[in-house]
């Protein structure tokens, strides 16, 4: 059903984002959070690409550096375009603020039906464990400092997790705040651990659980995120391939 990334050549497709106009999305980490700003592309070349913000960006609370590792990504036509760079220069004028990245080395693709959500195969129990974030490494805190739940869909861009009612007092989860996911596919696989943000949190039509929707982040802004991308994909084609069998 769907592939994992696909790599091309930069500066081919690069140049349709910037013909197009098209608003892209650059992430990065500051201080130990993700961050995000709204950018186009305005020049490439061999060696650099030049991005600006969005108009309806706000330059005062975007905190870049040069030398700044940033994940930057494009929806353009049926797919998304992700790569990782670093920053090469900021410019500031009175009309715009100018990042000057490097040029990728590669261009990853993504077929954008892979951020339709895809339903966990009723034949599988999809354990999730979910706890806060912190600046440090990915290392979850004593059980009772997180959730347990269950997976009940997932995409290439997050995932939604339900969680029993009497867990609930465990934690105080609310919007836009930052967690660890972990997640094992399936039972002979290595887990999958990646950052996302909390959007939702809504109970079940029988109230018996709490649907956690989650946005995944920082997937493109490295090539490790990459590689966790790309076991997400791989873990979306099995279900899909896994619920028409069982359908």
């Amino acid at each position: 059903m769907m592939d994992a990334l696909q790599t091309y050549s930069p500066l081919e497709h690069l140049a349709r984002p910037m013909k197009d106009r098209t608003t892209g999305i650059l992430s990065y980490n500051h201080n130990g959070r993700w961050r995000v700003c709204k950018v186009l592309i305005e020049a490439v070349d061999k060696d650099w690409v030049r991005l600006t913000l969005h108009p309806t960006a706000q330059a005062h609370q975007v905190q870049l550096a040069e030398g700044q590792p940033v994940g930057v990504s494009f929806k353009c036509g049926y797919c998304k375009i992700i790569f990782d760079t670093q920053v090469v220069q900021l410019r500031t004028t009175a009309e715009d603020t100018a990042i000057i990245v490097a040029t990728p080395d590669q261009v990853d693709t993504i077929d954008r039906r892979s951020y339709f959500r895809v339903r966990v195969p009723s034949c599988l129990r999809v354990d999730v464990l979910i706890w806060p974030r912190s600046a440090g490494e990915p290392q979850p805190g004593p059980q009772d400092a997180g959730w347990c739940g269950q997976l009940v869909d997932i995409s290439a861009g997050g995932a939604q997790v339900a969680i029993p009612v009497d867990n609930r007092k465990r934690l105080d989860l609310r919007p836009c705040q930052y967690i660890w996911v972990r997640f094992t596919p399936l039972p002979y696989q290595r887990p999958i651990t990646f950052v996302a943000q909390v959007r939702t949190i809504l109970p079940t039509a029988d109230g018996s659980a709490v649907c956690i929707g989650l946005q995944a982040v920082g997937l493109e802004a490295s090539k490790a995120g990459r590689q966790t991308l790309a076991r997400l994909l791989d873990a979306i084609s099995q279900y899909a391939r896994m619920g028409q069998v069982h359908t």
